[in-house]
């Protein structure tokens, strides 16, 4: 059943303005296949990424189970954290407001991810040579927010981006092959953000 995310449009395209800026030498070039691992995780931001930030994504942090609402807390202080190194290193330069929009309305632009059902499944990885890792989640460049959907209560869900070109990457075979479906494509209608079926491809 579709669902909807609790994000406001504004901060939606203010947080997808600030992606692109940063990916925009892969925004619309695919890299080298060989390459994809690497390309949109960016050694400046792997360390914060990587902190209890990224491991309580993927569900190693036990903090979770002992306390929910403050391992939350801390969760959304790290990303917060990563948000803002990688707009400090952004190196000027801008983004056309059209882009912007192209981006946040294109099909399947946007991904949610149920990261409290991450367990390491090395499918993913194989399957999209490794643009979704073992445990699903899509390069930390790309990550947009962490947002609740509504009646979800404290839970918050990883949303990113996906470039035009990541969908030859099998990211729809990926989704269809995950047991656990933590996965859905998120889109934007008239009044609402709504997450699609988790594991629908």
């Amino acid at each position: 059943m579709a669902s909807v995310v609790a994000i406001d449009l504004a901060s939606l395209r203010k947080a997808m303005t600030e992606c692109l800026m940063w990916c925009d030498a892969f925004r619309l070039k695919p890299p080298a296949k060989v390459q994809v691992r690497a390309c949109l995780r960016s050694r400046a931001l792997a360390e914060t990424a990587q902190k209890s930030l990224y491991w309580y994504l993927a569900g190693k942090d036990t903090a979770i189970l002992q306390n929910p609402v403050a391992a939350r807390a801390s969760a959304e202080g790290l990303f917060g954290e990563l948000v803002s190194l990688r707009n400090r290193l952004v190196a000027g330069g801008s983004v056309n407001a059209d882009d912007v929009s192209r981006e946040l309305t294109r099909n399947r632009a946007l991904l949610l991810v149920n990261w409290a059902a991450s367990i390491s499944d090395p499918l993913a990885d194989s399957v999209t040579s490794g643009y979704l890792d073992e445990f699903y989640l899509p390069p930390w460049d790309t990550w947009l927010a962490l947002v609740p959907l509504c009646g979800s209560g404290s839970r918050r869900f990883l949303l990113s981006w996906v470039p035009p070109w990541a969908r030859q990457f099998a990211i729809d075979e990926a989704i269809g092959a995950d047991a656990m479906a933590r996965l859905a494509w998120v889109s934007i209608g008239a009044n609402e953000i709504v997450a699609g079926n988790w594991g629908e491809r």
